[in-house]
């Protein structure tokens, strides 16, 4: 089941962003797990 970070990430992918950038932690963990799902697009 896709979760909210998915549609983020795939939205993401539609818009030709390529590169997004962000500080690791628990807040952001479900959005580093959909880019590792997307297979490194955007990295």
């Amino acid at each position: 089941m896709p979760k909210t970070a998915d549609f983020i990430v795939d939205r993401l992918r539609q818009w030709g962003i390529h590169r997004i950038f962000g500080y690791p932690g628990d807040g952001i963990l479900s959005m580093l797990g959909a880019l590792d799902r997307a297979g490194g697009d955007p990295n």
